[in-house]
Order: C-alpha cells, then structure tokens, then sequence
C-alpha cells in the first residue's frame, strides 16, 4: 500500500497557497514489465501539481530556477494543465517532464515522459508521440552515457512503437559491451518480440533467466 501525508503549501512558481498529497512511497509486489512499468497506480504520484499555476515537480518545496517558471508560463505548458480531457496522472507525469526536458534535464525528462505514456495506455489510449518523446531522449542520452538499463527501456520502448528495425540495432550496438547476464536475457527475449513483430507490453517475469 502507497503512504501519504498532506501538507499546506505556497506554490514556489506562483505563491499561492494549496493543500498537498504528498507519496511517502509504496510497496510493489507484482512483476513490473519490460520497460519497468509497475501496475501499481501510486507510481504517477511521485509529482505534485499546484492547483494554480500547473507547477509540477517531485519536490514542490525546492525553488525553480528561471527556465522552470517560463515553461510553465508557455503557451504550451499552459495548454496542456488546462486540458480537462487529460487523465489527471497524464497531465501532471506530461508537465513534469516538459519542465525536465526545458532544464536540460533530459533522463528525468524521458522517465516522465513514460510514466505518462503509461497513463495514456492504460486507459487504451496508445499514445505515440509521447513515447517518440521518450525514444528521443533516450536515444540521446544513451550515445554520450553507457547506461544499459536505460538501454534495455529505449530499446523496449522502440519495440512498442514498431520501430523494430531501430530497437535491433541498439540491442546490437550495446550487446557486445554487457556483462550482466539478466540484462543479456532480457535482450534477448526482445529480439524474439521483434522478429514476431510483436509491440505488445510483455513483463519481466516472462524472461528466461
């Protein structure tokens, strides 16, 4: 079970004052899948949005920089909190990562990014461009840092998007560089997924150790 606490708050983008839900954290005892989604809903609470303004972040008590309050003042940004047609843990994942990626954040960015394509999926909503959003970034910052496990999601990633071309060639250019043999394993059952041309989500659980 997640925990919570609720705290009074004076937003650090627009000061006014809101009531928080504030995730102390959860327990999760189901297998998560492939690209590490949980099935467990209190996984899109870790960000606090204010009722205002739409500032989204993890910690609402840390202080924007400058480039966080204009991305919230965009146009773009504005749109998106004002969308009542929006799955609420869409919109607050979806507004966290805009601020991430305007930082230059870009690992914290494609993370929440995710977390919102999940939301959008498990409402049967499949939403490409946001998963793009997440290839992207990924992809990227991949290229300048030798991070397997997000190689592992980005290729998971490219595979549920049917760019199963492009998911083979990132499993063949980190493969030979891999000494953890689960991670190998995990490869591996994605290259049996994409030779089945499957873009399904498939869980850990699946992959034979």
């Amino acid at each position: 079970m997640p925990k919570y606490t609720t705290i009074k708050h004076s937003c650090k983008c627009c000061g006014k004052p809101f009531e928080a839900k504030v995730l102390l954290g959860y327990y999760n005892d189901f297998c998560a899948d492939l690209d590490t989604y949980p099935h467990n809903p209190a996984v899109y609470d870790n960000v606090v949005v204010c009722p205002s303004c739409g500032y989204a972040a993890e910690n609402i008590k840390a202080e924007p920089d400058e480039t966080a309050v204009k991305t919230v003042e965009s146009g773009e940004y504005q749109k998106v909190f004002k969308d009542a047609s929006l799955p609420e843990t869409f919109k607050k994942q979806y507004l966290n990562a805009l601020i991430h990626e305007a930082c230059g954040e870009f690992p914290e960015a494609a993370l929440s990014y995710l977390r919102a394509f999940w939301a959008k999926r498990e409402n049967e909503d499949f939403d490409g461009n946001t998963l793009t959003k997440v290839i992207d970034l990924l992809s990227d910052w991949i290229e300048k840092n030798a991070n397997f496990t997000a190689a592992v999601i980005l290729v998971d990633c490219a595979r549920q998007n049917s760019e199963f071309e492009y998911a083979e060639e990132v499993i063949s250019s980190v493969y030979g560089y891999i000494d953890d043999e689960y991670i190998k394993a995990v490869l591996n059952f994605e290259l049996e997924l994409i030779k089945r041309r499957d873009n399904s989500p498939h869980s850990q659980s699946e992959v034979e150790k």
